[in-house]
């Protein structure tokens, strides 16, 4: 089975955006219209409402909402994002967006600093670069390596978008491919200088000492807080089909290890994710039901402590 997107537990080697809430990001309108045009999504356009829009926008997620997407039951999400630059036309105003996982289209969305450090490179005409191209139907994908033969708008409707700006032509490969600088890597080291932003060292150490010590007394008092349970039921069958991501105390745990989560909020998000599930699950449960209770008390005040 294809593990899912929204699931990964540590970051990839190569970069794409997967959203956590509360994250800023660059929204690209380029890329947005022709994901559009090409997936005949009925997506909230925000230039039909807000004229005046620029070509890159600086915005933050305010909503996130995991569903399936429509006709091909993958996970997908439902942002909710908001312009926050006071220089921007749509200052204040939101907007909608459904994400499926983009297989073989370029980010339209990219993470804000991710973003500054790929315009910062500066990437010129012969310069070697790498680009990570993602397996379609499996999980993983290969490296191509190849030199940007070309820089220039890819339209002159978006003069100042950096939207697939870069022209690269691969080793044994003649033909062009279009690309955005936060798709580009160094042949050398890729991450240089940019690294996955995560949250504070001494909150992340602090919340694992927390989540190791409920774990230790989920052990010793039958399952209090019906942890021992819940990570058990996330990987069953009838449970992942049930729910679009199926995050539990375990996966949080990880990906907390893995310097996985750029913001608090992010992590309180998937703890109120996992506790919706959970109530939803074992509805028919009183012992689990109190138990859940229980844990969406422990989560609150530990949050409350920070």
């Amino acid at each position: 089975m294809k593990y899912s997107w929204l699931m990964l537990l540590e970051h990839e080697d190569s970069y794409r955006y997967i959203p956590q809430l509360g994250d800023e990001v660059m929204y690209l309108r380029q890329g947005h219209e022709e994901y559009l045009k090409g997936s005949r999504q009925l997506d909230d356009c925000p230039w039909n409402r807000i004229k005046g829009l620029k070509d890159v926008e600086l915005c933050k997620i305010q909503g996130l909402d995991y569903t399936t997407f429509r006709g091909s039951g993958e996970s997908c999400c439902k942002l909710t994002i908001e312009f926050i630059d006071d220089t921007s036309r749509g200052f204040g105003r939101t907007f909608m967006i459904t994400l499926p996982e983009l297989v073989n289209f370029p980010d339209f969305l990219v993470e804000r600093t991710r973003f500054e450090a790929s315009i910062d490179r500066n990437w010129t005409n012969r310069d070697k670069c790498k680009v990570w191209w993602r397996n379609e139907l499996e999980e993983g994908g290969s490296w191509w390596e190849g030199r940007v033969s070309a820089v220039k708008p890819k339209s002159l409707d978006f003069p100042e978008s950096p939207w697939e700006k870069y022209v690269i032509q691969y080793k044994n490969d003649g033909s062009d491919h279009p690309h955005s600088p936060w798709e580009l890597h160094d042949t050398g080291n890729l991450w240089v200088p940019w690294k996955h932003p995560h949250i504070d060292l001494g909150i992340k150490d602090k919340l694992l000492s927390e989540l190791d010590n409920l774990l230790e007394l989920s052990h010793r008092n039958q399952d209090r807080y019906g942890v021992l349970k819940l990570n058990s039921v996330a990987e069953k069958s009838d449970f992942i089909n049930r729910f679009p991501v199926q995050f539990s105390i375990e996966v949080i745990r990880i990906r907390l290890e893995n310097n996985y989560y750029r913001t608090l909020e992010a992590i309180r998000h998937d703890a109120t994710v996992m506790l919706a599930n959970a109530q939803s699950y074992f509805s028919k449960s009183t012992d689990m039901t109190k138990k859940i209770r229980r844990l969406s008390d422990w989560i609150e005040q530990t949050f409350s402590s920070l």
